[in-house]
């Protein structure tokens, strides 16, 4: 995922070992996705996957978001299966893995791998995450709401969590809650569109027709072609008090 690959951008590109390594991430921080996978494809010894000394795990970990961006999930796939076996006790494959399923919509297999990434780390914000989204995306909203409330127990910046946890309140129609949820997530993250148009719903739901309209106006400025808020605030618009 993407949070995974900044982290790795972090902590590798530093080290001059990684030389190679560090040509193909500059492709891809430039959108050079195939030059990338290019640089990556001379540099990669298979031989090698387990020698620590290595940049294998790094290599693979980079060739797999070249092709998520290229919308190739099956080599993706293969490289970070690649990379749990390199370093089996990291949670981080594991964890892209899941979130490659979520987008091709597999979302049991997701939940497996979420499941596998709480059983390595009990206190993993991402693992349970994956669990409530997953578990959302498959219609079971109490699972979701429990999964959703721990990852952001564990880690409460995570706004894309806060995000999902007010569409499934919304769902099991708790919208004071959603609407907190909601309201949390804006707070770490004040320009997404798609949130401040959650929270007009959430707004609407309430009988705060007022609140929800200037709410949905706002998110129409940030994103005026989004055709979903452009139907909510027609929605809203005609609505009264």
């Amino acid at each position: 995922m993407r949070f995974l690959m900044a982290a790795l951008i972090l902590v590798f590109a530093i080290f001059p070992v990684f030389a190679d390594y560090n040509q193909a991430l500059e492709l891809y921080k430039q959108g050079k996705y195939q030059d990338s996978l290019k640089s990556v494809a001379d540099a990669l010894e298979v031989s090698k996957d387990s020698d620590p000394a290595a940049p294998n795990y790094q290599l693979r970990y980079l060739a797999s978001n070249n092709h998520r961006k290229l919308g190739n999930a099956i080599p993706a796939i293969q490289h970070l299966q690649k990379c749990a076996e390199i370093k089996p006790k990291s949670v981080d494959p594991i964890i892209d893995l899941a979130f490659i399923m979520i987008d091709t919509g597999k979302y049991k297999e997701a939940s497996e791998y979420g499941h596998k990434v709480i059983t390595m780390d009990s206190k993993n914000a991402l693992g349970f995450y994956v669990l409530g989204l997953s578990s959302y995306k498959q219609g079971a909203y109490w699972g979701a709401k429990e999964y959703l409330e721990k990852a952001t127990a564990f880690d409460p910046d995570m706004y894309m969590a806060w995000n999902t946890l007010g569409l499934t309140l919304m769902y099991l129609k708790k919208y004071p809650d959603a609407d907190v949820a909601f309201s949390t997530a804006l707070a770490m993250n004040s320009d997404t569109a798609e949130i401040i148009n959650n929270l007009a719903v959430a707004e609407s739901r309430q009988g705060k027709v007022d609140q929800a309209k200037n709410t949905i106006a706002k998110a129409a400025k940030i994103a005026p072609s989004n055709e979903k808020i452009k139907k909510n605030k027609q929605i809203l618009d005609g609505m009264k008090k």
